[in-house]
């Protein structure tokens, strides 16, 4: 996403896809029944941990990033929904390393199952599903993943605070759930809304896309009481073409922004924007929110 290579994307959507299709166990097409760890010469086994969940879980999200490709966003909900069921500690909050000590796996029966917070060269699986949760949380326009990594902050608070060098994947993850992420990628109306800013030729070039369903008013909105989209603090700003809409909460018709808009900036050095903008749906308007993130190159 950073370095704009198609060639990594590429790579990593075929990586994404054969452990969908071939690491996933499932009675049929649709079905979730887990995922196997290992692929050796066409044959899976060794049944996945919840580290190896919650890696496959964000890597799906980062190729959502990438594509805005619903599918990859779905599997990602599909992996860490499965990661919950399996792993979550309903007592204490955070998720086991492996799945209940009465089941046997590959290396034989649990006599305990231990939950790793620390992170060392890599991430602990509790760290990795933090950031997964509060990802999906602004994507998936679901509370019950927002709850979930609170109760996984909880269940490590008092570790965390006795020694925090040790968690700091987690801590990342604990920022991006209370202030957002800094990214080429940002989401607004909990996850219906996704924008992206680069740079093409002299010009920045905001993009807007808007799931189906769902609209921004337009920078001149014909009723005062609604804010319009904006890129504040530059100048000289080109915006698209509005289309007027009737909705079911308006007497009036609405101008607004619908699918996917560009907005450029002509001539403009700048190193990040800021989005003013306010979504709705047919039933309802969402409070105004402002949008900053980086100009990708």
């Amino acid at each position: 996403l950073w370095l704009n290579e198609p060639r990594y994307a590429q790579a990593a959507s075929k990586a994404a896809e054969f452990i969908w299709n071939s690491n996933r166990k499932s009675d049929n097409a649709d079905g979730f029944a887990g995922l196997w760890r290992v692929n050796l010469n066409g044959s899976s086994s060794v049944t996945a941990g919840q580290d190896d969940y919650a890696a496959y879980a964000e890597s799906l999200i980062a190729l959502y990033d990438l594509t805005a490709e619903k599918h990859w966003l779905d599997q990602a909900t599909a992996v860490t929904d499965d990661m919950l069921g399996r792993f979550w500690d309903a007592e204490h909050g955070g998720l086991f390393m492996s799945e209940s000590a009465a089941d046997e796996t590959d290396l034989g029966p649990q006599i305990i199952r231990p939950k790793d917070g620390d992170d060392g060269a890599l991430p602990s699986g509790n760290s990795i599903a933090l950031r997964v949760l509060a990802q999906l949380y602004r994507r998936a326009d679901n509370e019950v993943y927002r709850q979930r990594a609170e109760g996984l902050v909880n269940a490590f608070s008092s570790k965390i605070a006795d020694y925090p060098q040790a968690f700091a994947y987690m801590m990342k993850g604990l920022d991006e759930l209370l202030h957002g992420e800094i990214g080429p990628v940002a989401y607004a109306a909990n996850g219906h809304v996704i924008i992206r800013a680069s740079r093409q030729g002299e010009n920045v070039q905001v993009t807007v896309h808007m799931q189906p369903g769902w609209h921004i008013q337009s920078h001149q909105p014909l009723q005062e009481n609604l804010l319009p989209t904006e890129v504040t603090g530059l100048q000289n700003i080109r915006y698209p073409q509005h289309t007027e809409l009737s909705l079911g909460f308006s007497d009036q018709p609405v101008a607004v922004y619908q699918g996917r808009i560009e907005i450029i900036v002509p001539g403009s050095d700048a190193k990040s924007v800021t989005l003013s903008l306010q979504a709705c749906d047919d039933q309802v308007c969402l409070p105004p929110e402002k949008i900053s993130l980086p100009v990708l190159h």
